[in-house]
């Protein structure tokens, strides 16, 4: 079975079989939150930076996880916990010095795109880091920006992203 370590949401957003998924939060109202909207899922109030048990083969955290506990805790759940033949998906909010964009909480910390490949490296992965930002233009419908946030993340640009999506596979 996958396990998915990520925000309730993902279950619903890529289809994953209640068998298949596994959600941790440190926070127990929104495990509460989780349950209620998804009962049929699995969910564990549980701090993923005292580690978590078993091998999965993917593993997700999004939205602000990495840059709560760290590029360090990450690549320890990755080396310790991801399949062989497993994958990995992570949205890190990007290294952006403008406070419109940019993650801002003294609890939080923002890693440069060097930081992340230097880690990422270090531990052996193949990855992909992408930009992923949706522009704010009124005169858009929702199929124009979906297209342009794919050929924007696909294009290898990552100035001014609110959010860097890094995927990649298990360690070698």
């Amino acid at each position: 079975a996958d396990n998915v370590n990520s925000k309730f949401n993902v279950a619903y957003l890529i289809n994953i079989k209640k068998y298949q998924y596994l959600g941790f939060d440190i926070s127990p109202e929104m495990i509460s939150v989780a349950k209620s909207k998804f009962p049929e899922y699995q969910f564990l109030v549980r701090d993923v930076m005292h580690g978590i048990e078993g091998k999965y083969s993917l593993i997700l955290a999004v939205y602000g996880q990495i840059n709560h506990f760290g590029l360090d805790e990450w690549s320890k759940i990755i080396s310790k916990n991801l399949w062989e033949s497993g994958s990995f998906y992570s949205v890190i909010y990007a290294d952006t010095k403008n406070p419109d964009i940019a993650y801002e909480n003294g609890k939080h910390q923002i890693f440069t795109e060097n930081e992340i490949r230097s880690k990422m490296n270090e531990i052996g992965v193949e990855y992909t880091l992408h930009g992923f930002s949706f522009p704010f233009d009124p005169d858009m419908d929702s199929n124009e920006l979906f297209e342009y946030q794919v050929c924007r993340m696909y294009s290898g640009d990552l100035m001014n992203c609110k959010y860097w999506i890094l995927e990649g596979k298990s360690p070698r």
